[in-house]
C-alpha cells in the first residue's frame, strides 16, 4: 500500500508533464513516420528511431519529478510518514520501469503501425530484430535511469542534470566511433574487428558494473541525505 500511494502521487504530479509530450510527440512522431517512402522500406528496423525518440523520455520525466520534489522538499515530508526512505527509493525503481515498459510497448506499437502504412509486411526476421532491439534499448534506458535516481540522491538536480548530459554525450560518441570502427574493419577485412568489438562489450561490461554500484550506493545515500 505505501508504494501504491507512492506511486499515484509521482503519477499525479507529472500528469501535466504527460499531457505536454503528447502534445509535442503527436505531431513528431506523425512527420517522422511519413519520412520514409514505401518503396525505401526493407525491414522493420527503418523505423527504429521511433523507439531512440521514446527511450529517452522515462528519464527526463524522472529529472522532471525529483525536481518538483526539490523545490517543495517532498522526501522531508514523506519521511515524517511511515514511508521509509528505502520505500521511497524502491518506489522511483519501479515507477522509472513502468514508465520504460510503456515506452517501448508505445515503440513497438508506432514501428508496426508506420510498416503497415508503409506498406511493408513484416517478417519472422522483423520479429527477431524488435525483440532483440527492443531488450537493448530497455538495458539502455535502465543504465541511465538508474544513474538518475542514485545521483539524484548523492546530489541537486541541477548537478545531476549536468552529469547526465556529459555522460550522455560521451556514451553516445563511443557508441558512435566503435560502431563505425567495427563496420570499416569489416568491409575493408581487417582482424581489428574482433578486438573492436571486444571494446565494445568491455565498454558494456563496465557499464553494468558501474550502474549495479549505483544501485545499490542509491539505497545507502537516501538514507544518508540531509533534508
Amino acid at each position: 500500500m505505501k508504494l501504491k500511494g507512492l506511486l499515484l502521487n509521482d503519477f499525479y504530479t507529472l500528469k501535466d508533464q504527460y499531457l505536454s509530450y503528447i502534445k509535442i510527440l503527436i505531431p513528431c512522431m506523425t512527420l517522422l513516420g511519413i519520412v520514409n517512402a514505401p518503396e525505401q522500406i526493407n525491414s522493420l528496423s527503418d523505423f527504429s528511431y521511433l523507439v531512440l525518440l521514446l527511450i529517452i523520455l522515462p528519464m527526463s520525466l524522472m529529472m522532471a519529478l525529483f525536481t518538483y520534489e526539490e523545490k517543495c522538499d517532498h522526501m522531508k515530508y514523506i519521511v515524517t510518514t511511515p514511508v521509509t526512505r528505502k520505500n521511497y527509493i524502491q518506489e522511483k525503481y519501479i515507477f522509472y520501469l513502468l514508465h520504460i515498459a510503456g515506452m517501448l510497448l508505445l515503440g513497438n506499437f508506432l514501428i508496426l503501425l508506420f510498416s503497415l502504412i508503409s506498406r511493408y509486411t513484416p517478417t519472422v526476421q522483423d520479429f527477431q530484430w524488435l525483440l532483440k532491439f527492443s531488450g537493448g534499448e530497455f538495458l539502455i534506458s535502465l543504465i541511465f535511469g538508474t544513474w538518475v535516481i542514485a545521483l539524484s540522491m548523492r546530489f541537486r538536480v541541477s548537478k545531476v542534470r549536468v552529469i547526465m548530459m556529459a555522460a550522455m554525450g560521451i556514451f553516445v560518441g563511443i557508441a558512435v566511433s566503435l560502431t563505425a570502427a567495427t563496420m570499416n574493419a569489416i568491409i575493408n577485412q581487417i582482424s581489428a574487428a574482433g578486438k573492436i568489438s571486444g571494446i565494445m562489450i568491455g565498454t558494456g561490461i563496465v557499464l553494468l558494473l558501474l550502474t549495479i554500484w549505483l544501485f545499490v550506493m542509491s539505497f545507502r545515500w537516501a538514507e544518508r541525505k540531509e533534508l
